[in-house]
């Protein structure tokens, strides 16, 4: 059981909540499919509300098909008597309907449901438009038409069908925005345990001269490829693509590829290849120009459904024809209402919005986050990374983080050479990347803070091949000279390494480094370490009440922490002991 969303799950994108699910110490209470309709306890009642959460690919679609199947064989809650399933995405089309017509979308030949009925809403964060409950319109009359997102908040509310049970699934974005008082019950779907993911890629990968063997070696090596491993959907992405690297690169000592851009533009070549039987070749890289259009208009509306005139504004004809690359790249769903198309993940629609955005900067006079709007005019490449370095560090700007790291990854003369030949333009290597390093490297020299937003500029860095800085402080945390060099540049470094490097997760050596002010920066990452030494540091009693505000986060991973040769009085130790009576992670203090 899941007691309610982590400050990741609603603050971070999916990648990052993945990169620091790593952290969690365990997993919440095991809770079966078949149970989780059932009291919370012997004196409550079953639960009218029940949420699902998890990232985009884990599975949250399939658990619902997976539910209805199960109870429609009369395997478990036959109490049920009716049980309607409804996409969310199904309701974008409409302006306004009724709880009525609601019922009827998911099930036409009724208008009302009876007692002890179920209905699942799934997919929240495909519902364009966002839940507002605080200034939403309440209505108890089952016929009146409201806007799709008022009417699901009357439902939640209670004011509408208040004798259905209700179960949603969703992003914990979109599921943050649900009063957690109208919660009866929330789950969240498990990653992938090690054991899964390697029968998943056994699977895809046929074993030949130790092919698996050598993907499972290079995940193990790289923390933060596993832990995107740990979603269904990407390990398959991932899978194929390292797959496909292998038997496409000529020499078996060619390193495996290590980020995302290139872990990306290997998935995009093989689904360029395996189409070029039935498409030419130029209209195969011209429709990746089209799908990359439709891609970044979805990321700067927060879109992942798109439907048939979405596609047609694009560029992209419908129906789809087979084995093309735009069928390999596009889900199609149907429903008795609409057809509606997605990627087959979120990522590799950022990925493709970036390709359409690193092409179109080269000639774009205006804005390209203008949508439409007034801006002012913007000539270069360089004039547009700026914009869209900007818009990521915005408070709002938390969903581009991952397509930002991709436009960066771009700039890499090893990713060009791997998608040559399926851009829709000639792409050359550029002396934009160097330019952007630079750019880079003086934006985490002037922050302030260590936020989640300069660690993405250090992945940012990283996706372009540039690995000098993080080199450089990895060398000086494993021989313990960090002493003296931790600087704005420097500290943004540490808390990437903090987050993705296995070494780290077995120690972290902070000894004689930190102050009050470096400690108070490092918070939101030094949670996620397993074993913290800081010795030495002269820390005294201000600095306690710093690490009890992380030993009392519901995030905390800490498991062993040492303290001795700091300058620690009483009162810094009460504030330390009151904070470890909510801890449930640290077994040793030192």
């Amino acid at each position: 059981m899941v007691e309610g969303l982590t400050d990741a799950q609603l603050q971070e994108h999916d990648v990052v909540q993945l990169e620091l699910e790593q952290a969690r110490l365990g997993r919440p209470k095991v809770l079966s499919l078949d149970k989780m309709l059932m009291p919370l306890s012997r004196v409550s009642l079953p639960p009218r509300i029940t949420l699902t959460v998890g990232v985009a690919g884990a599975g949250k679609t399939t658990l619902v098909r997976l539910f209805v199947e199960k109870w429609t064989r009369g395997e478990f809650c036959t109490d049920i008597k009716s049980v309607l399933s409804l996409n969310l995405w199904e309701l974008n089309i409409y302006d306004r309907l009724s709880a009525e017509k609601l019922v009827g979308i998911a099930c036409p030949s009724t208008t009302t449901l009876p007692a002890s009925s179920l209905l699942i809403l799934d997919g929240l964060d495909e519902l364009r438009a966002p839940l507002d409950f605080s200034d939403s319109v309440g209505s108890t009359d089952p016929q009146k038409e409201l806007p799709p997102e008022c009417l699901i908040t009357n439902i939640l509310r209670g004011n509408l069908l208040p004798d259905v049970n209700v179960w949603i699934t969703s992003r914990p974005e979109a599921a943050s925005k649900i009063p957690g008082g109208l919660v009866d019950r929330m789950t969240e779907i498990s990653s992938l345990g090690s054991n899964e993911i390697r029968d998943i890629l056994e699977h895809l990968i046929h074993d030949t001269s130790g092919t698996m063997e050598r993907v499972w070696d290079h995940l193990q090596c790289h923390r933060a490829l596993k832990a995107l491993c740990s979603v269904p959907t990407l390990c398959h992405i991932i899978g194929l693509s390292l797959g496909f690297t292998l038997h496409a690169q000529d020499s078996s000592y060619q390193p495996l590829p290590d980020t995302l851009s290139a872990i990306f533009s290997w998935y995009l070549k093989a689904q360029f290849c395996d189409s070029e039987a039935v498409e030419q070749q130029t209209n195969a890289r011209r429709m990746v120009g089209n799908l990359g259009k439709l891609a970044f208009q979805g990321v700067l509306r927060k879109r992942t459904v798109y439907y048939k005139s979405d596609l047609k504004s694009c560029g992209i004809e419908t129906p789809i024809s087979p084995g093309s690359l735009c069928s390999r790249l596009l889900v199609t769903q149907n429903s008795p209402s609409c057809v509606s198309f997605s990627f087959p993940h979120l990522l590799l629609q950022e990925f493709l919005a970036a390709v359409h955005y690193h092409s179109a900067a080269k000639r774009a006079i205006f804005d390209l986050f203008a949508d439409g709007g007034v801006s002012w005019p913007k000539l270069g490449f360089l004039n547009h990374y700026k914009s869209a370095t900007q818009r990521v560090l915005q408070a709002d700007g938390v969903h581009l983080s991952v397509f930002l790291r991709f436009l960066s990854g771009l700039l890499s003369p090893q990713i060009l050479r791997i998608l040559a030949g399926c851009l829709p333009s000639k792409e050359e290597s550029s002396n934009q990347r160097g330019v952007v390093i630079d750019h880079l490297q003086s934006l985490l020299s002037a922050g302030k803070t260590i936020s989640s937003r300069m660690v993405n500029l250090v992945c940012c860095l990283y996706e372009m091949g540039h690995t000098e800085l993080i080199n450089t402080v990895n060398e000086a945390l494993k021989s313990g000279t960090l002493r003296g060099r931790l600087n704005p540049l420097t500290c943004s470094a540490l808390a990437y390494l903090l987050r993705v490097s296995g070494s780290c997760a077995q120690e972290t050596n902070l000894n004689q480094c930190l102050n009050y002010g470096l400690v108070q920066n490092f918070l939101p990452q030094l949670q996620y370490c397993t074993n913290l030494r800081m010795e030495s540091n002269n820390f005294k009693d201000d600095v306690m009440e710093l690490l009890a505000t992380i030993l009392r986060a519901k995030d905390c991973a800490i498991q062993k922490i040492s303290l001795a040769e700091n300058q620690l009085g009483n009162r810094g130790m009460k504030v330390l002991g009151k904070a470890l009576m909510v801890n449930h992670t640290l077994s040793c203090l030192e």
